[in-house]
């Protein structure tokens, strides 16, 4: 499954310090709710964490990142990072491509990001996935205007950083449009429960055949009824007959 965000701000810093910091994932990182920096490869390819929740779910990826266009100059970048789940339940890919340009003293930053997620997560549906990765851009979008305007501190995240968790999501009204995409209902229904009750159907669905078909058989094997009239006048010639 798939969905893309665009996302525009402005961040009230000189245009090569805002470039500065987000060029620089030991730094960068502390923005990322729920993120860590793990390991420095060089200076285009990293390697990190996340831990993301989802209703009762929550799952942990490991992974890189790597930017693919880092052009000081003109002041844009893309950024790919790939990541699998430590459960072994699924993974993600993100594509980001960031640009800045300067406003005044001010930097207008854009950026446009494709997330592709498989396994547990994907079964909430893109609406879900679509309001963590909103919420998470905010997050974002907050604490790296505290970094970046001096506000914040740019220390390492913890090691035990709380994962990102998704924001209510709001029941819209019913309407005569279909979804886009229907979300997985997350209910507490068991399971196994459930199995156990589909057996039992196609149990009963069995015995109803076969009763239907011992019926039938009945039906063919069945003698034919005995004519009482006929019985008595055959007794009755037996007695009176001529003999």
């Amino acid at each position: 499954m798939e969905v893309t965000a665009d996302k525009n701000f402005t961040v009230n810093a000189p245009v090569d310090k805002v470039w500065e910091l987000l060029s620089d994932p030991s730094r960068v990182v502390v923005c990322v709710q729920g993120a860590q920096l793990t390991e420095m490869v060089d200076d285009k390819n990293f390697r990190g964490k996340i831990s993301v929740k989802i209703g009762p779910v929550t799952s942990k990826f490991n992974g890189e990142g790597r930017f693919e266009k880092l052009d000081a100059q003109n002041k844009e970048m893309v950024l790919q990072g790939a990541g699998k789940d430590t459960g072994g339940k699924g993974s993600a890919s993100m594509t980001m491509t960031v640009n800045l340009k300067e406003v005044d003293s001010a930097t207008e930053v854009t950026s446009s990001i494709k997330l592709s997620i498989t396994g547990k997560l994907a079964q909430f549906g893109s609406r879900m996935i679509v309001a963590v990765n909103d919420k998470l851009i905010e997050q974002f979008v907050a604490k790296f205007r505290e970094v970046a305007e001096g506000e914040g501190e740019t220390t390492a995240a913890p090691a035990t950083a709380a994962p990102v968790t998704a924001a209510p999501v709001a029941t819209p009204a019913a309407t005569s449009q279909p979804a886009a995409d229907t979300a997985v209902p997350t209910s507490s229904a068991d399971p196994a429960l459930e199995g156990r009750i589909a057996e039992l159907e196609a149990t009963v669905k069995r015995l109803e055949t076969q009763i239907r078909v011992m019926q039938t058989q009945l039906n063919a094997e069945e003698p034919e009824p005995v004519n009482g009239l006929q019985l008595v006048g055959s007794a009755l010639k037996g007695m009176f007959g001529k003999k």
